[in-house]
């Protein structure tokens, strides 16, 4: 494929330059677009100065101002405070690779909520001995709620992939169209 496209650009490169000169002439001799006016405020602005041209003059750093400003120095006394913060900066600083499922998991998980990993312990347990790890049990173990595991056991399918059948649709060109209508006018 690249030899044949080194050709192609061989073979172009004349079209291409065909009246380079005349073409970059044209586009140097067009006139520049017109500015964009502009803001109302900045407008008010432009007027003052161009009615009192000392105010530009204003806005310059005075030499005289800046000389008296180089002999100034600071100098500070006493020790410097120690400013305490109150929230302190994380102290564990690891990575994100070691993470099984994406994210750090919590040290504490309140009573009542479980973590992905509990999750997927339940629902182990009870897939491998339904009739040992009831949701009775499962529910005291990990501290839940008995509906919440019950949902949990019934709803929650982390590895099924569910994908909807497709309807295959009669493709419909012009003249089945024309067929159809012309079958609805009849009736």
């Amino acid at each position: 494929m690249g030899p044949a496209l080194g050709r192609l650009k061989i073979l172009l490169r004349p079209v291409q330059n065909y009246n380079v000169e005349e073409r970059a002439f044209k586009v140097i001799s067009k006139t520049k677009p017109t500015q964009a006016p502009p803001h109302p405020k900045m407008q008010s602005i432009m007027d003052e100065i161009k009615q009192d041209p000392t105010l530009l003059s204003k806005g310059k750093l005075d030499p005289k101002t800046m000389d008296n400003l180089s002999k100034v120095f600071l100098s500070s006394k006493g020790d410097n405070p120690v400013i305490e913060t109150r929230r302190k900066l994380p102290r564990e600083r690891k990575g994100w690779d070691g993470y099984e499922y994406g994210y750090e998991e919590p040290d504490k998980i309140p009573q009542g909520k479980a973590s992905m990993r509990q999750v997927l312990d339940i629902l182990n347990a009870y897939e491998t001995k339904p009739s040992i790890n009831t949701p009775e049990k499962l529910a005291a173990e990990y501290n839940l709620n008995l509906q919440d595991v019950q949902n949990l056991l019934k709803y929650f399918k982390p590895f099924q992939v569910y994908i909807p059948k497709k309807e295959k649709k009669e493709k419909v060109g012009p003249l089945k169209l024309l067929q159809q209508k012309m079958d609805q006018v009849k009736e």
